[in-house]
């Protein structure tokens, strides 16, 4: 009987930070109780702010991680799309009930929640979701680095140096890079970027320096009211933008040091899938090598090592089989 994977309670914890970040950040953003007149204040509000959509970042990056690996499943949007459904027709409906004014457009959103930008956040990660089947035929390595490097033009390097979004800028596409890295990461951890991002000096810097320093300026710039400098202008952009390179980085520096280790997928001697962990073979797994390896009736007969090789293993899965 397969057992479950033990949870990692250091993912969950930063889990449970991210969620408060983001709800920190509706109440005190949306909520108008914000607070900028003193020092200490404008502090506080600017690191909820700031933490708020690298928590953003966080969240699509563990779920990629584990949807890299794992079957697409049609039930994962079919859920996501009937769980909005149920919060949204109530909700609309007892609000309709109630005498409130709810117009057309309100009735149709609450029918079709994620085909509208007002949940910008699920929206996006529904599409995702969609493009899961689609991602995974980039995963061998080089059209996989490729693809990366491409993308990071518009998506990184344009909005970090410019303080602006490029031709990209939708959050569509950031929530697909997003699972590119994460699943690069993940299947080849034998990068560059990892080796840097597992250097607790290098984490502490970007998971926490980054984002501090951001708010640290803003605040001071709040404070004394030079919102309409160029300065504000750049660090009010990476505290919003996905793609500007200190969030990302302080995301995937917070991710990589909370997150799941992977061994490397391709280090088998001779095959594409190496030092994947795979299972022992069931019984249809056992037939579908007996079909793929053994010659069909009429086949020329293989001789030497090659026919006794399919003998051992022929021997070896059946005895699998007989002790299942």
């Amino acid at each position: 009987m397969p057992t479950k994977a033990p949870r990692a309670s250091n993912l969950e914890l930063l889990r449970i930070l991210c969620m408060l970040l983001i709800i920190g950040d509706h109440l005190t953003g949306q909520g108008g109780i914000a607070d900028y007149s003193t020092l200490p204040s404008s502090f506080v509000f600017c690191l909820i702010g700031c933490g708020s959509r690298i928590a953003c970042t966080v969240f699509v990056l563990v779920g990629s991680w584990f949807m890299c690996e794992q079957p697409f499943k049609t039930r994962r949007p079919l859920s996501l799309w009937l769980s909005l459904w149920l919060y949204t027709v109530p909700v609309t409906l007892l609000c309709r009930l109630a005498g409130l004014d709810v117009s057309l457009g309100a009735l149709r959103w609450a029918a079709f929640p994620a085909g509208t930008r007002q949940l910008w956040f699920i929206s996006d990660y529904l599409l995702l979701l969609l493009c899961v089947p689609l991602l995974n035929r980039l995963l061998p390595r080089r059209a996989h680095k490729g693809v990366l490097l491409v993308l990071a033009v518009p998506l990184v390097v344009y909005p970090t140096v410019f303080g602006q979004d490029g031709i990209l800028g939708d959050t569509a596409w950031m929530f697909l890079y997003d699972y590119l890295l994460a699943a690069y990461l993940r299947r080849w951890p034998d990068n560059r970027l990892s080796r840097l991002l597992n250097r607790p000096a290098a984490a502490l810097v970007l998971g926490l320096g980054l984002p501090l320093a951001n708010t640290a300026i803003r605040a001071v710039l709040e404070y004394r009211g030079a919102t309409d400098s160029k300065a504000f202008q750049y660090i009010a952009y990476y505290r919003t933008a996905l793609g500007a390179l200190p969030g990302l980085l302080a995301a995937l520096a917070l991710f990589q040091k909370s997150g799941p280790r992977q061994q490397p997928v391709h280090q088998r001697a001779g095959g594409h899938d190496a030092g994947r962990l795979h299972p022992a073979p069931g019984p249809r797994a056992a037939g579908l090598f007996v079909e793929r390896h053994l010659p069909r009736p009429g086949a020329p007969r293989l001789g030497g090592v090659h026919a006794a090789g399919h003998r051992a293993d022929l021997r070896g899965l059946r005895g699998h089989r007989h002790a299942a």
